[in-house]
């Protein structure tokens, strides 16, 4: 192709340009319709609910309720704390993903997050709601779908509603969540965190007191005293535990930032609804245009 059989394709294409622009886009109906989507979009802007960021930033805490090991390598002393920090983080994300932590939240929040019926007060009473597509596979396959809601649907909605970021690099965790209704959700956020640390607490505490039994079993057969050293530091070590985590503090985690909410709100987006809207009424004057012009020809 030489450069002349270049330059006519140009222009012929720059024909036909300027023919859509004039015939099908530059014309009254797509300039109404691109006005009238403006207060269409201003109509969804007013009716839409603002949807705020929600977060909370918190530490797993730099000091564990336990005593130095003899058996304690130079390696794992330079190792320890960024192993720690990410033990507890994992420790603490799965503690409050858990169906404990969600049983422990139960009873308060129950009613306030899922409960449609005012005169309903019986947290083990709130209807289950099912699609239309649930209940007619339930008919088709024949099995029972469940009548009231539990704490399972509470674990449910946290694990799809709150979500857990973790800093490698400094091991913060960053918790948020998104709502229209700010306060009950900074509330909510605050009620996860500490339910989750509370549990993890309750769990270690469980933990420390079998192992306690499995060493004082085990220390009554053995016979080399190193081994009864070793056991008897272990079994004084989970006893200090026990004594540090009976108590309201922290245990896995420590706040950085309380849960607050963003200043402006994610959404809508009034900027993204006006030109989206706009080009969609564009698109449509244009769609119209071309139908009315090559009508005959389509069918």
């Amino acid at each position: 192709m030489d450069i002349k059989q270049a330059k006519t394709i140009i222009i012929r294409i720059l024909q036909e340009c300027k023919i859509i622009l004039l015939e099908y886009i530059l014309t009254k109906k797509v300039l109404w319709l691109a006005l009238a989507s403006l207060p269409f979009s201003l109509y969804f802007i007013s009716t839409a609910v603002p949807n705020f960021y929600v977060s909370a930033v918190i530490l797993p805490t730099d000091t564990e309720p336990q005593t130095a090991s003899k058996i304690e390598t130079l390696a794992s002393v330079f190792t320890s704390s960024a192993k720690e920090g990410g033990s507890k983080n994992a420790k603490f994300i799965s503690s409050a993903k858990s169906s404990d932590t969600a049983k422990a939240l139960w009873d308060k929040w129950a009613l306030t997050l899922f409960n449609g019926d005012p005169k309903n007060k019986d947290v083990d009473k709130i209807p289950q709601r099912h699609s239309v597509v649930q209940r007619t596979t339930a008919w088709l396959v024949g099995y029972d779908l469940p009548e009231y809601l539990t704490y399972l649907d509470l674990q449910s909605y946290i694990r799809s509603s709150i979500r857990f970021t973790i800093d490698f690099n400094a091991f913060e965790i960053d918790v948020r969540t998104y709502s229209s209704n700010v306060d009950l959700t900074i509330e909510f956020l605050d009620d996860v965190i500490m339910a989750a640390d509370s549990v993890a607490k309750k769990q270690q505490i469980i933990k420390s007191e079998v192992l306690i039994k499995t060493l004082k079993r085990d220390i009554t057969n053995a016979k080399n005293s190193s081994i009864i050293g070793i056991f008897s530091e272990k079994i004084n070590n989970e006893y200090y535990k026990i004594a540090t985590l009976d108590n309201d503090l922290p245990y896995y985690i420590t706040y950085i930032d309380r849960p607050r909410s963003s200043p402006y709100p994610i959404s809508p987006n009034v900027l993204a609804i006006i030109f989206s809207n706009l080009i969609i009424f564009i698109f449509i004057g244009v769609g119209i245009n071309f139908w009315k012009k090559n009508k005959d020809d389509i069918w």
